[in-house]
């Protein structure tokens, strides 16, 4: 089976771009990893609010999790499908070389809590905001968001900077060790 597909938005589609990100740690879940928080801005119809306060009033819902990759390789889409309480599809697209490792801490920890914001959001001000955690596998996805984080950042550092490709290749793969402290700390 497949696990991710290459994802062109149609105008039905509810697409909520990751505007702002933090990210929280607490011992009892995830294992104390430090766990992303997203935020997204509201949908002209507010159906992601809705579903966020819905699940406030509900021990748990269901939802599936798929991941996709946007035709023009910028973006990375995490395809939410709820079913309960209600029936919801969204698309949540993160600019690989603006939240990249925030895609990257979602593959390690599984989980993220999503809420709506700006760009200006920021955690220590949306504490007590209404949230919705998220369980999130990435089965068959993480060799393939490795390889294409890899390549965009490089690209990117290439275009940005004029590095040759290896000294991009080189840099990324220091931010990354530099970065793997962060996936192994715990409360």
């Amino acid at each position: 089976m497949k696990k991710w597909t290459k994802w062109k938005p149609e105008n039905s589609d509810i697409i909520l771009p990751v505007v702002a990100s933090a990210s929280i740690a607490s011992a009892g879940i995830a294992n104390g990893r430090n766990i992303p928080v997203i935020f997204v801005p509201s949908d002209p119809n507010k159906k992601i609010d809705n579903i966020i306060s819905i699940h406030k009033t509900i021990e748990a819902g269901v939802c599936s999790c798929s991941w996709g990759i946007a035709r023009d390789r910028k973006d990375i889409v995490l395809i939410l499908d709820f079913s309960e309480p209600i029936m919801q599809r969204f698309f949540v697209t993160f600019d690989i070389i603006k939240f990249g490792i925030v895609v990257d801490q979602i593959m390690y920890t599984h989980c993220l809590l999503l809420t709506t914001g700006d760009e200006k959001s920021k955690l220590s001000l949306c504490l007590n905001c209404e949230k919705i955690f998220l369980e999130v596998h990435c089965d068959g996805f993480k060799k393939i968001w490795d390889k294409i984080f890899r390549d965009t950042y490089a690209r990117h550092l290439k275009k940005k900077y004029n590095y040759s490709q290896k000294v991009a290749y080189e840099i990324f793969d220091k931010m990354l060790e530099e970065m793997a402290v962060f996936k192994r700390l715990r409360m």
